[in-house]
């Protein structure tokens, strides 16, 4: 039993001592695992920290000047952010190399193709990268540290730039605009849409995703709304199955979903195009845009030579062509215009139909006699020399006539010219002229007396039936020889009493709206993404109470850089619409009041340094909110300030050649610390109290440079704000009666209300004649729409669209009183407007009448803005202050001489 107990214990004790040995053996080998994992994880950072080391070194931008490397260099870069192979923290390191790259290329762009940079001054830096990859190749093979890849790039790269210096010494500016262009293709693509998608935070991904969902969408929308008969094939089996594949990836994003969109964003739906969205690539695109450009501007120059032309034509109550030919160019310069928005712009190109039109001109000879027709010998050219002589005849009223020319001089030259009646009057004139011919014998003087028929033809006057005259040389057959007689043939007006002129004409059938890839988007993503996986940006918010009381009195401005906003939201897109020349101060462009932050031109390194923290923080926070217009200015306004903070790095050496000159620098900070002032002011006036800020900050900081620099500083003296609202405060309470006036002055075409429900009833019922302004009727007074008759087509079109706008809303406000009037007045437009067309077409318009009609409705609407202004019929004073505006334009464009066309002061009639 004994026995037993104790072989049970020893067997326990070796089961104890085998389970502690597994159980550390697992432990040990635990470790090792982690201690494996830790030296791979410690190697891959060296070796990303290596990579990073040796491509900061060899890809350094501020030492690489050639755009063609530079070019190459991000085409490199791309291949390996997209290659999926390389690290996350290698994706971001060289998307960060690549931006920097990309602003650098842009930087030189912008100089060369402004013409700041010649082509001497880019040969000397290109000499000077080329020394730098000498050197660093010759660093290598000293140190016998070959990196084969790099080794092989350097010496790529040297050969590439050589190939370069051949090409500048070949073709010199414009071998350097080439480069330019060709570096520059391709450089806006997003680094954020070349990095591993997947590998993003889920709510980043789920932004990105949604947000190219709702572009395609816009895309397919705009497509079958603009372009569906064109494009149906592709809408059908490829567009709408990739949306309806898109929107089931994208519910599962909203349920919380891990799910990959790599493939889809990046093979499928990459960013929008105008090759995509248009299903035309750019070459295709720009070569028939460029067609129509050529189409456009053959037939606007032919119409404005027509024009010119047709001023000499005899003016008859069935055709005035100056007048149509004044529309017809309206016409095509308004098109022309549209084509150079289409660059600028995701727009199909617009559908034009071409058509061969005949105008008849009745062109007239003032110079010749109705009843008479003037026949001219001028010259022999292409014979010997000698003497010459000629007979002619030819069958005039039914009679034959005949002449002949004397000996002509030396010269081969006749001073002959002959006038013959074709009739008593102008009744009897014959008109059968043109088919008749001239039957001229040409002789030359022989020995001696006698002489010797040298050739014979037959001039054939076809073309007076539509032309007042020919003078042009005809060839005269000589033996096996040829010459010309040079001769001229005039009567009065042509025998058909019109020119036929051919010319080709333009009908737009269709122009398209551009495409909006962001339409509606924030709505979309607001609507889409669940509040939880939305990206909540850190940014300041101030109270609303607070910016109520900043807007209100200003008193809060304190120096701060920060992004000014320009969007259509913003109170400075309001302010700066409505902004006159006249309220800028002298000493300030209205460039310089609206893009105040001047990044291209500026010394400052420490604002630029400030500005460009605050810019990128900005789009980050803006890719949160969605807003990628926003983001895309932004980014703009980075790319301007990393290129102007690479120039200032280089900027000493700048100062020791030469090129720039400290005069030139101190000049600029004495100039912009006043422009600062002046905007600081300004703002303060328009109540743009950020903007004030901003200038603020950025004059501190220029200033202190100044100090720094130990300068001498001229308009340093601190800017009282208090003292300046003040000021403005006084102004503006003097001015109150007239601002809150202009506040229901609209310049606009639209429906005047007359019922008695509104208050213009009640004021138009009391006025009498004697208030009237002198040379306003009662009539004129009561009905500024000016339709009984109208020339003015643009007013017309307008009319006719906002009475039709005016109907409808009336229909839904229950009025029909004046739905009526609307509906009458849409009539007598559209009347108007037809029976201008016709005449147009029929010529049945006379210049004179129609100047008259502009010259008369200006005055005539200067006169009712004064009678409204003292009725207090504002909404009438904006009618006619734009039908005046439209009149003067229409005027300008059609040449007419414009009389009383000054700007109205309003202040005068309260």
């Amino acid at each position: 039993m004994i026995y037993k107990i104790f072989f049970i214990k020893f067997i326990q004790q070796i089961s104890i001592k085998r389970q502690i040995k597994f159980f550390y053996s697992i432990s040990k080998n635990k470790d090792q695992v982690l201690k494996i994992q830790e030296r791979e994880i410690m190697a891959q950072q060296n070796q990303n920290q290596a990579i990073q080391e040796l491509e900061s070194k060899h890809y350094n931008p501020k030492e690489i000047s050639s755009l063609m490397t530079l070019k190459t260099i991000l085409v490199g870069l791309d291949k390996e952010i997209i290659s999926g192979q390389i690290t996350y923290e290698l994706q971001k390191f060289k998307c960060e190399l690549r931006e920097k790259i990309r602003a650098v290329i842009k930087f030189y762009i912008e100089k060369i193709m402004s013409g700041k940079m010649t082509f001497q001054e880019y040969a000397q830096n290109l000499q000077k990268t080329m020394k730098y990859f000498i050197g660093l190749k010759q660093l290598q093979e000293k140190s016998g540290q070959k990196e084969t890849k790099y080794d092989k790039q350097l010496s790529n790269r040297v050969q590439a730039i050589k190939k370069e210096f051949e090409l500048l010494a070949n073709e010199k500016e414009l071998a350097l605009k080439k480069i330019a262009i060709l570096s520059g293709k391709n450089l806006d693509q997003s680094i954020y849409d070349i990095i591993d998608l997947d590998k993003k935070p889920f709510n980043e991904k789920f932004l990105l995703f949604a947000t190219r969902y709702k572009q395609y969408h816009n895309m397919v929308t705009y497509i079958s709304a603009n372009m569906k008969e064109s494009r149906l094939q592709e809408l059908s089996t490829k567009l709408m199955p990739l949306l309806q594949r898109a929107n089931a990836i994208l519910s599962q994003l909203q349920n919380g979903q891990e799910v990959s969109i790599n493939q889809i964003i990046t093979a499928e739906m990459p960013p929008l195009t105008r090759e995509i969205v248009l299903g035309m690539d750019e070459n295709t695109f720009n070569q028939k845009l460029k067609t129509l450009f050529l189409l456009v501007q053959e037939v606007l120059d032919k119409e404005k030579k027509f024009k010119e032309f047709s001023r000499n034509a005899k003016k008859t109550k069935e055709h005035n062509w100056p007048v149509y030919s004044s529309f017809k160019i309206k016409q095509y310069q308004a098109l022309f215009n549209y084509l150079n928005t289409l660059d600028q712009t995701v727009t199909p190109l617009p559908i034009i139909e071409v058509k061969e039109e005949k105008r008849n001109l009745v062109l007239e000879d003032t110079e010749v006699e109705f009843q008479d027709m003037i026949i001219k010998f001028k010259k022999l050219t292409g014979v010997p020399k000698g003497k010459y002589s000629l007979s002619y005849s030819f069958e005039l009223n039914k009679q034959i006539i005949s002449d002949n020319v004397d000996w002509c001089n030396e010269n081969l030259e006749w001073n002959y010219m002959k006038k013959y009646s074709r009739g008593p009057d102008i009744k009897q004139l014959d008109n059968q002229i043109h088919t008749r011919t001239i039957n001229v014998n040409i002789f030359k003087k022989g020995t001696l007396f006698g002489q010797d028929e040298y050739g014979r033809i037959s001039i054939p006057l076809l073309d007076l039936a539509t032309k007042s005259s020919i003078n042009k040389p005809i060839q005269v057959q000589h033996k096996k020889d040829t010459f010309d007689l040079h001769f001229e043939v005039r009567i009065r007006i042509c025998t058909q009493m019109f020119t036929p002129i051919n010319i080709r004409s333009l009908i737009i059938i269709k122009q398209f709206q551009p495409f909006e890839v962001n339409n509606d988007l924030q709505i979309f993503l607001d609507s889409k993404i669940p509040e939880q996986y939305r990206i909540v940006a850190n940014q300041p918010q101030k109270s609303q109470k607070q910016e109520q009381q900043q807007d209100q009195f200003g008193e809060d401005i304190v120096p701060k850089l920060q992004y000014l906003t320009r969007d259509d939201t913003s109170k400075s897109y309001a302010v700066f619409s409505n902004l006159q020349d006249s309220m800028i101060p002298e000493g300030l462009t209205k460039q310089e009041v609206i893009f105040p932050e001047d990044f291209k031109t500026t010394f400052c390194s420490s604002y630029i340094n400030q500005m460009e923290d605050i810019l990128k923080e900005l789009s980050k926070y803006y890719v949160s909110l969605g807003k990628f217009q926003d983001r895309k200015f932004a980014n703009t306004q980075i790319e301007e300030a990393m290129g102007k903070k690479f120039e200032l790095e280089i900027l000493p050496s700048k100062v020791e050649s030469g090129k720039v000159t400290l005069n030139q620098i101190y000049t600029y900070y004495c100039d912009a610390i006043v422009k600062d002032r002046l905007r600081i002011e300004l703002y303060i006036k328009l109540g743009l109290y950020d903007w004030a800020s901003f200038c603020l900050a950025r004059r501190q900081l220029l200033i202190q440079d100044m100090i720094d620099n130990e300068w001498d500083i001229e308009d340093v003296k601190e800017i009282n704000v208090k003292s300046i609202i003040q000021k403005i405060k006084n102004t503006q309470n003097k001015g109150e009666e007239l601002k809150k006036i202009m506040a229901y002055i609209k310049p606009q075409i639209t429906f005047l209300k007359r019922g008695g429900e509104f208050r213009e009833a009640a004021i138009l019922k009391q006025l009498t004649e004697d208030m009237l302004p002198q040379g306003l009727t009662m009539k004129q007074a009561l009905n500024p729409e000016d339709l009984d008759y109208n020339y003015c087509m643009s007013y017309l079109e307008k009319m006719t669209d906002q009475q039709a706008k005016a109907q409808a809303f009336f229909a839904k406000s229950g009025l029909k009183e004046e739905k009526a009037k609307a509906k009458a007045l849409q009539e007598n437009a559209f009347k108007c407007l037809y029976g201008l067309q016709n005449k147009m077409q029929t010529g049945q318009i006379d210049a004179e009448e129609i100047q008259d009609f502009y010259s008369d409705g200006i005055v005539l609407d200067r006169l009712r803005i004064q009678l409204y202004m003292k009725l207090k019929l504002y909404e009438w004073v904006g009618f006619c202050l734009e039908k005046r505006q439209i009149y003067i334009q229409d005027m300008k464009e059609n040449e007419f001489q414009i009389k009383d066309v000054e700007n109205i002061d309003l202040s005068q009639y309260i």
